[in-house]
């Protein structure tokens, strides 16, 4: 359990960095422990028994896996593949298992990756596995590892700087070394040269944005402002293409906010919702999840705070605004937009989703909202439960 809960640990943080709280919302850097880090590399990836029977389905499916473990255990002349699902079996098994046969799988485990780590030194998962197994300082040499086989893995890159001890104050910070400082910078400036998605370019370009108005240098943050706005194309993002998801998801991501991009942002979901409305629908997920995200944005100001608690943002007394990136003054501005988007939408296009991503409106009008849904679909016993929970 303790290294599953480093893994979970090492995801938590990674939710923080350079305060892009909303990371998680895109999908966290690795989300499941056998996830392929680095997509287009050579990597391992376990089968799809070995999945099911030790990786999503514990401990019900305890008794399955042992068999599995058993079985793989005796094969004479296993493939390398084989190998590696005994091993991905054996970890996942040890986070179920009593103390003395959970260290004893864990050191199978282990010696099983050092050998086909030994065999395959640039297989990018397996460097993965002997990164989130290795105590810290071992940690961070096989994630730099990681990136002189795959210097374009963003995620990784990301992560090291987490490692690194990446904040927005680094350049400065008197806790950092020299040498520290000197490497976080170089990987900020390579993670957003070798990124190839848009997103990670505008994250990369954030944590350099945010580290310089941090630091006071607010001549060198507006040109790289200036900069980043030309080089990622802002005002051409389109949005009636084949690259719309890609173009929402990097645009309305917390970093495009900290860049002060959300006008952007709402620019987007606006065209995107017209054309799926015009066309009679359904919403595209990449709006509804767009919408989560800057709603999120606008009024998450306690990561302990019950959303829940918080009143229409018209009432801008009724809000702390003071966390929204560079601009309170315009976050109740943007917010009203957004409401109105969503109360734009025709009630027939409403769904569920959409009602979970909307963290605008209070408790009133959502309940107004789900009662017109359920006057569309009066049988839909989904809304009716959703309804109810208001009462």
């Amino acid at each position: 359990m303790q290294r599953r809960l480093k893994c979970r640990m090492k995801n938590l943080r990674l939710k923080f960095i350079a305060a892009l709280v909303y990371l998680a919302s895109h999908g966290g850097i690795v989300g499941a422990v056998d996830s392929t880090p680095c997509p287009g590399h050579e990597a391992l990836v376990i089968s799809d028994n070995v999945r099911a029977a030790c990786t999503l389905n514990m401990p019900e499916s305890k008794v399955e896996c042992k068999k599995l473990i058993t079985e793989l255990s005796n094969v004479e002349s296993p493939t390398t593949q084989q190998k590696y699902d005994l091993a991905a079996a054996m970890y996942d098994l040890a986070d179920f298992s009593v103390h003395s046969e959970s260290d004893e799988l864990r050191s199978r485990g282990d010696t099983l990756l050092r050998s086909l780590h030994e065999e395959h030194p640039t297989d990018t998962t397996l460097l993965w596995k002997l990164h989130l197994y290795a105590d810290e300082n071992k940690s961070i040499d096989f994630l730099r590892r990681i990136l002189q086989v795959a210097p374009n893995c963003s995620k990784v890159r990301n992560y090291l700087l987490v490692d690194l001890g990446f904040t927005t104050s680094f350049l400065d910070d008197p806790q950092i070394r020299e040498d520290t400082r000197a490497e976080i910078s170089h990987h900020i400036d390579a993670g957003y040269d070798l990124a190839t998605e848009k997103m990670w370019k505008i994250r990369f370009g954030s944590m350099s944005f945010e580290s310089l108005l941090d630091a006071g240098h607010m001549e060198r943050a507006r040109r790289l402002h200036e900069r980043l706005f030309r080089e990622l194309d802002i005002e051409n993002l389109t949005y009636d293409d084949a690259s719309r998801e890609d173009n929402l998801e990097a645009i309305c991501d917390y970093s495009a906010f900290a860049l002060r991009f959300t006008k952007y942002c709402l620019d987007a979901i606006e065209q995107s919702l017209a054309i799926d409305v015009a066309q009679g629908g359904p919403l595209g997920d990449d709006v509804v999840l767009a919408i989560k995200v800057l709603g999120l944005a606008l009024t998450l100001t306690d990561p302990g705070s019950s959303l829940d608690k918080f009143n229409h943002p018209a009432n801008e007394k009724e809000y702390d605004f003071g966390s929204f990136p560079f601009f309170p003054q315009e976050a109740v501005v943007y917010a009203i937009r957004l409401g109105d988007m969503i109360l734009g939408v025709p009630i027939a296009l409403h769904t569920l989703e959409l009602h979970r991503a909307n963290y605008i409106h209070s408790d009133n009008t959502q309940r107004q909202i789900l009662q017109e849904m359920l006057k569309v679909r009066p049988d839909d016993e989904e809304i009716q439960d959703a309804v109810a929970s208001y009462r």
